[in-house]
């Protein structure tokens, strides 16, 4: 059995050339194997999964909140064809910048994993698009959390070991069920993923401090200087900056996705590939 595999999913032109850019920009540091559940296929070797009609509308909606549930539902859908040990998911606004180390976070023993930045249950440590700490602390007592710290993540780049499934999804609708019951479905501006699978990545992993985001800077990272080389990786939750390892992996690229996108086709154009509208 393979050890990994990357999951991508992408609705509409615009989202496809990102996955396409991310996919394409892989093929020069391995031969990964990537699970796409797409609403059309790309034709670059990924292992094409039909997007059924009625996600689409939910992933292109701004309002519905079923649309952040839908990472964890398309890890299920890759699950279901494949055989790898682990599955990773990528949001398509990410890009390769070499081969990254994803050893690190699939050691033996680690069920699963994400990559943690600051401790919501420190003063001071907010996370502006998550609910105000009080109720996250009011969220997690509900749940009776065990440890005494709750780091926030991004949901762009997480993984599950296979035969872990089951408990990780467990974990989360725990986690959604708590957050309905205390209504902050409502109370929350912009619904995220990212409480309930930092939830879930807590409580099934008891060492944390190996999957803070300082640490593995040569797997993934979050930049804003894309496509340039950032110096230092500023740590919000730490205030720490970190210097920038010199082997790169992956780059969460912020807020540039017309560039990703743009790159996307050029990339195919290469390829003498035209994606469809």
């Amino acid at each position: 059995m393979s050890t990994f595999a990357f999951v991508v999913t992408a609705s509409g032109l615009y989202h496809r050339l990102m996955a396409a850019n991310l996919i394409l920009s892989s093929k020069p540091f391995g031969n990964y194997t990537w699970y796409a559940i797409l609403d059309k296929p790309l034709g670059i070797g990924e292992r094409f999964i039909q997007m059924p009609e009625g996600e689409k509308n939910i992933w292109r909606s701004q309002e519905n909140p079923r649309k952040f549930y839908l990472k964890f539902a398309s890890l299920e859908k890759a699950l279901k064809v494949s055989s790898e040990q682990y599955l990773i998911f990528l949001d398509c606004d990410c890009v390769f910048h070499g081969p990254p180390n994803i050893a690190k976070l699939t050691e033996p023993g680690r069920r699963s994993f994400a990559l943690l930045e600051g401790d919501l249950l420190r003063p001071g440590v907010t996370r502006y698009w998550w609910w105000p700490n009080e109720e996250i602390r009011e969220w997690l007592g509900r749940m009776d959390y065990p440890h005494r710290r709750f780091f926030n993540l991004n949901a762009g780049f997480f993984g599950v070991r296979r035969d872990s499934w089951n408990e990780f999804i467990v974990l989360i609708e725990r986690g959604i069920g708590a957050a309905v019951r205390m209504n902050l479905m409502l109370s929350s501006g912009w619904m995220t993923e990212e409480p309930f699978l930092s939830y879930a990545v807590h409580m099934m992993n008891g060492e944390h401090d190996r999957l803070l985001v300082d640490r593995n800077l040569d797997v993934c990272f979050y930049s804003g200087t894309y496509p340039e080389r950032p110096l230092y990786f500023q740590n919000w939750g730490t205030e720490k900056d970190v210097p920038i390892p010199e082997r790169l992996g992956i780059v969460h690229v912020f807020q540039k996705y017309d560039m990703l996108a743009a790159d996307g086709r050029k990339r195919l154009e290469a390829l003498g590939k035209s994606p469809q509208e």
